[in-house]
Order: structure tokens, then sequence, then C-alpha cells
């Protein structure tokens, strides 16, 4: 029997005996919240079934979610002994990793049964706070697997895996690896559901105008819960952020969930607007759109052609009238108002009304704008 073999075998037998018929370990504390039945797997992958945990929510004084614990099984392996410490973890109301607590008779050991000493269990706490940490990218095998190296414990301590030193506890990289993956696992998603179906939809409009996770966490639930209010979509077409280039795409992605009214009234707001993400984001969607648009649409967002003075969201609008409103005179007609926008601009637009049916007058001006420009084609 291989060493990896012999600790997977043994961990899942004391998982097996720690867990109750639920798969909880029992708390040592009261709850003193709302219990959650959520199913997860075991994130070390000893437990081929996934089982139900119980997760508790602790609301604030006006009643909406507030913080979410578990009592988690933290796993330690040294010389053919195994060891289950129950650890509790606390997240926030959207899934994030808050802190850890364990009952004053417990600790968690490295190497040699040797305790975390106040300065590990300090960068325990930074390693869990880590949402890129290497443990995202590592398996379980490659934590467990055994080094013939002399005086390299595989399990508990040094493996074949080199990690960085503020990366992991020396000495306890399988209790930082499962501890990892609990605090930013599959129970983050159940507890940002769990909150998203308590919060009202003013609730999720307040937080479109607090801090970044919260803002990207509000969007994402207004979307996942298919509000398409009149209130709410306002709000979302109002909301800004730093990057509001990421953020028009949030807002596109929300919209082409909404019913055809929204989802076509609300792109011919953003295309009015004066931000220039909100613009190309709205074309581009347009453009890939299978929807039918209402009768004379495409005409309306012509109405704005004047106001588009950047290459590509006129090269976006001109792409999208050839496919999907060709021949319009109406377009071609305000189109002529760009040739003199800057040269990359009127060329553009040139090459679209060449190809357009052109009365004389029309014909004329586009020779003469070619004529004047003669040295860019």
């Amino acid at each position: 029997m291989t060493r990896h073999y012999f600790y997977t075998v043994l961990i899942l037998v004391l998982l097996a005996c720690s867990a109750n018929r639920h798969g909880v370990l029992a708390p040592g504390t009261d709850s003193g919240g709302t219990m959650h039945r959520v199913v997860l797997s075991d994130p070390a992958h000893f437990l081929e079934e996934p089982l139900v945990y119980d997760l508790v929510e602790r609301k604030s004084p006006d009643g909406l979610p507030n913080e979410y614990f578990l009592d988690v099984p933290s796993v330690y392996c040294d010389d053919s002994v195994c060891k289950i410490v129950p650890v509790r973890i606390f997240w926030n109301l959207i899934g994030e990793y808050q802190r850890f607590e364990l009952e004053k008779r417990n600790k968690l050991e490295k190497n040699k049964g040797k305790p975390f000493s106040k300065k590990d269990y300090q960068k325990l706490d930074r390693i869990l706070q880590d949402q890129s940490s290497p443990f995202g990218g590592i398996s379980l095998i490659e934590i467990t697997k055994t080094s013939s190296s002399e005086g390299v414990d595989a399990v508990s301590g040094a493996t074949t895996i080199v990690l960085d030193d503020d990366a992991t506890v020396r000495g306890a990289t399988l209790t930082c690896y499962t501890l990892w993956r609990w605090g930013n696992g599959d129970v983050c998603d159940s507890i940002r559901r769990i909150s998203g179906d308590a919060l009202s939809p003013g609730n999720l409009r307040s937080y479109l105008n607090a801090e970044h996770n919260l803002k990207l966490y509000a969007i994402e639930q207004i979307s996942r819960r298919r509000l398409f209010d009149t209130e709410t979509v306002a709000s979302v077409v109002r909301s800004s952020y730093t990057d509001m280039r990421e953020w028009s795409r949030y807002q596109i992605r929300y919209l082409e969930q909404a019913p055809d009214s929204v989802y076509f009234s609300t792109i011919l707001n953003l295309l009015s607007t004066d931000d220039e993400f909100q613009k190309v984001a709205s074309l581009n969607s347009l453009l890939k759109t299978k929807r039918t648009a209402p009768a004379g649409y495409f005409d309306q967002i012509g109405k704005f052609l004047p106001d588009f003075d950047s290459f590509q969201v006129v090269d976006l609008f001109l792409r999208l009238m050839e496919q999907k409103n060709p021949g319009s005179e109406l377009i071609t007609e305000k189109s002529f108002s760009l040739l003199d926008e800057n040269i990359l601009i009127g060329r553009r637009v040139f090459w679209f009304l060449s190809k357009q049916k052109l009365s004389s007058k029309q014909e004329a001006v586009l020779a003469e704008f070619k004529a004047a420009n003669d040295e860019y084609f």
C-alpha cells in the first residue's frame, strides 16, 4: 500500500466518523442564526458524493443577511496519524471569506505535531483571504504526493509542490489547502444565492451605489432574479463604475436577458448617452442579437449619428446598418454629415455610401470628397 493511498483511506475513515448523517461536524457552540442546508462536495475530494452541510446565517438588526458560518473539517496527517480539527469559517453576505475560529480546546498542528504559533494563525488568515492563492489551481494529489527527498513530509509539511513562503504555512500545507478550498469554494456561491433571494429589489438597487464588490454582486443578483421593472432597469442604466468599459458589459449582459420591449428601448437610451463604452457595448449587442427589432428601430438610431464622434462607434453603427438595415434612405442621408468629421471616419463613411443607392446630388458630394482627399485612398 502506497503512503498516499494509506493517507487517503485514513482520512476518509476519519471524515466518516466525524460527520453526522448530514455530513456536518458537530458544532461546539450554539449556532445563533438561521440554518440553511447546503449540498457541498468536500473540497479535498476525499468523499465521492456531496453531503448536506449546515450553513448558518446571522442577520443584521434590520433583518438583512449579515454573515454566514460553517463548521468544516481541517485535515492534518503525519507519520501515519491523521487528525480532524473542526474549524468555523465565516463569510460576509456576498460569500467573501472573513475569518475563522476554533474552540479553545482545539488547535491546528504542523509537521511532527508542532502547534500553530500566533504568527501561523495570522498567516493562515491572510492565505484564506487571498482569492488568487495557488491553492486554487493545485490538486489534492499534488498536495499529498510523496517525495523521496530526505526530510520531506509529503502530506503535512513540505510537498513535491514548491510554494512561495507567503503562500502556505510550512509544515501544514494540507491544512492550508483544505481550509482555503472551504473558504473560497462552492459554499460561496450558495451564500451569494441565499443572500440574493433574501434581499429586496430595493436593497439590490441600493447596492448599485456601493463599493466595488457589492456593486458587482448587486447586478449579478438583479440579473439572476430577472428584475426588469422600470425602477430597477433605470437604476442599472444610471449606475457607474471606475472602469466603465467593464461596467458597460455587465449592463448589456443584464439587458440581454430582458424582454424585447425593455431590451430595445433601453439600448436606444444608452446610445443617446455621452459614454463611448456604453455605445460600443450597445452596438455590439445589436449586431449579435437574434431578436427582431420593432419596425423603424434602426432608422431611429440614425438620429444619434451626428453625435457619434469616434471611429469605433461609427464603424460599428455602419456595420449594423449594412447587416440589419440595408438601403435605408434616411441613414444614407444622415451619414453624409460625418464625411468631414476626420479622415478615418470620413473614409469609412465614404465606403459605406459608395455601396448605397444615391441621388445625383449625393454622388457629386461623394466624388468631391474623394477628390479632396485622394491621397488617403
